[in-house]
């Protein structure tokens, strides 16, 4: 599942445009690269994708896992990443088959990570609804234990 929100295309775009603007015979060959870089600073997946570099110069990566129907204070979601290292950034929201989205912390449905280990981000998935189905959706950001520093 691949997604670009409109507003990140606009930008995407016009930076797109603004290096198109800075080209010279020497710098065109740099511009896929360049190009590369941008757009996948805005791709949500649920295919791990390489969104740029930590500040200890370790490669960046972006996940979005998705889990369905399941509820509770200490729930798992696998992450199938064997060498997950520091989990940078999470976010997390959820649907319901109503048509509505909760972000996390509101006052209808308890959502938040608690921690991450080898196999699983722990997650709070809480709700007083116990008869609509659920589906959270959660974006980590993180490096790798096995990639070195540029």
């Amino acid at each position: 599942m691949l997604v670009i929100h409109k507003l990140h295309l606009v930008i995407i775009l016009a930076k797109v445009v603004r290096l198109k603007n800075k080209m010279t015979q020497d710098s065109i060959k740099d511009l896929p690269e360049d190009l590369n870089s941008i757009i996948h600073r805005f791709v949500y997946s649920t295919t791990e994708k390489r969104i740029g570099t930590w500040i200890d110069g370790k490669p960046l990566y972006r996940k979005t896992l998705i889990s369905v129907g399941n509820t509770g204070d200490n729930v798992g979601l696998a992450h199938n990443i064997p060498t997950i290292g520091a989990v940078i950034r999470s976010d997390i929201f959820c649907t319901n088959n109503a048509g509505r989205t909760y972000p996390a912390h509101n006052d209808i449905f308890n959502l938040y990570v608690k921690t991450t280990d080898t196999t699983n981000v722990w997650c709070n998935i809480s709700s007083g609804f116990v008869d609509i189905a659920w589906k959270v959706y959660l974006t980590i950001e993180y490096t790798k234990t096995t990639d070195w520093k540029y």
